[in-house]
């Protein structure tokens, strides 16, 4: 089960993409000789700037990715998490889960309305758990 840990701060602009990103990829790097799940990190972009896809996937252009975290939070029922999960270019066992501008503003919107709003991203990371060693959230200021 993967240990899940999250970077948060009320304001903005402090570092905490910057501590997300460089803490999976040494994560990333410390696990690279361990075989399957317990050599695997994920990190969640929940930040609408979508700045830690920038740093872990530099090469993939924002708009390619077929669903993105904002689909989780806002539509009914919720598309599958699996979908979302990509692969870094830059380490073999690091993945993530990408953010988009547009839709990650219209959740923040619409996510208070929702039926069980609070529990969507823990319902959705539970299944996947067993899959990383290790989850990291770059959340939005807030």
């Amino acid at each position: 089960m993967a240990i899940t840990i999250t970077i948060a701060n009320e304001k903005g602009g402090v570092g905490k993409t910057t501590t997300a990103v460089n803490l999976a990829a040494g994560l990333a790097l410390r696990l690279e000789n361990e075989d399957g799940p317990a050599g695997r990190v994920l990190v969640v972009d929940m930040d609408p700037q979508g700045h830690a896809l920038l740093a872990i996937a530099f090469d993939k252009h924002k708009d390619v990715f077929p669903v993105s975290l904002s689909a989780l939070l806002t539509e009914t029922p919720p598309p599958s998490i699996q979908r979302m999960i990509q692969h870094s270019d830059h380490h073999a066992n690091l993945y993530f889960i990408p953010s988009d501008h547009t839709g990650m503003i219209r959740a923040a919107r619409e996510l208070p309305s929702l039926m069980a709003n609070e529990t969507r991203l823990q319902k959705a990371l539970a299944q996947v758990q067993n899959q990383f060693a290790y989850i990291v959230i770059d959340t939005p200021p807030n």
